[in-house]
């Protein structure tokens, strides 16, 4: 199957080069379960699975004549249908970068997710320059709706470098390059154990942990600890054992940050009532 992509042309048939040099390292660190995330026709499941690998692969839109296969499943990249550490390896060939930048961390979240510690991955995402043939609608800061190329009219997220540590971050990164294509490879190794969480992290597991919930309003680290503080005031705790809780030293600061709700107000009774 032969794409056209520009003033180039593609043989979506046979396995990237790639991916094909990725079997090594696959090999080197003795992986046996592997995802396909976002097999499109199945070409590097059937690929992998060739070469004696247990391999799974998932697509929002799996082509009919693959869902018979027990292998393959219809899912949406940023919500896996797999339990934690399930995968050794995880290869994402052209197409994490659909979707807007928050889609992008979610579906990396899910990625370390169901990968083991020390789980090795392959990526690629799109470069910002060389894009200007096929913008259209801007959605966000270099997010754009493909306006040409097989693809024209999915969303497409565009990084540099410096953007690709924020994402996968740069303890996990083994390798960072370009290919044939031009496109941004990713080659990283997982260090999911004994280590702290940074803030941006804790942020980005509420963000997807609301965005599951179908919770549409901004959600932060400090909007649940504004509700634990006023959920405790509310049942009647203590101000004051508030107060420890949250580590402020002035207590007229902890007033300030639950705030008295409406209920407590309405739950006040009069001395004129008894």
């Amino acid at each position: 199957m032969i794409i056209n992509f520009g003033s180039k042309k593609y043989d979506y048939s046979k396995p990237e080069d790639e991916v094909v040099k990725f079997v090594e390292m696959l090999r080197k660190h003795q992986a046996g379960r592997i995802l396909d995330l976002g097999c499109g026709n199945g070409r590097h499941t059937e690929y992998l699975s060739g070469l004696g690998f247990e391999v799974f692969g998932i697509d929002i839109n799996l082509d009919s004549r693959l869902q018979t296969d027990e292998k393959y499943l219809v899912a949406d990249m940023r919500y896996l249908p797999f339990n934690e550490d399930f995968f050794d390896s995880v290869i994402a060939n052209q197409v994490i970068y659909h979707g807007k930048r928050l889609d992008i961390e979610n579906t990396i979240n899910e990625m370390y997710r169901v990968l083991k510690h020390e789980g090795i991955f392959f990526a690629t995402l799109q470069p910002r320059e060389g894009q200007e043939w096929r913008l259209g609608k801007k959605l966000e800061e270099w997010t754009y709706v493909a306006s040409a190329g097989p693809d024209k009219g999915d969303v497409h997220h565009y990084v540099d470098e410096t953007e690709i540590y924020e994402l996968f971050g740069e303890p996990n990164l083994v390798q960072v390059y370009r290919d044939r294509r031009d496109d941004w490879c990713v080659l990283g190794r997982l260090q999911k154990r004994h280590e702290k969480y940074t803030q941006r992290t804790i942020q980005k597991i509420i963000e997807n942990v609301a965005m599951k919930a179908g919770i549409r309003k901004r959600i932060t680290p400090h909007t649940l600890r504004h509700s634990f503080a006023t959920h405790l005031l509310e049942n009647g705790t203590d101000i004051r054992y508030i107060r420890d809780l949250l580590g402020h030293s002035d207590i007229s600061t902890t007033l300030i940050y639950t705030k008295v709700s409406n209920k407590n107000i309405r739950n006040i009774k009069s001395p004129l009532d008894d």
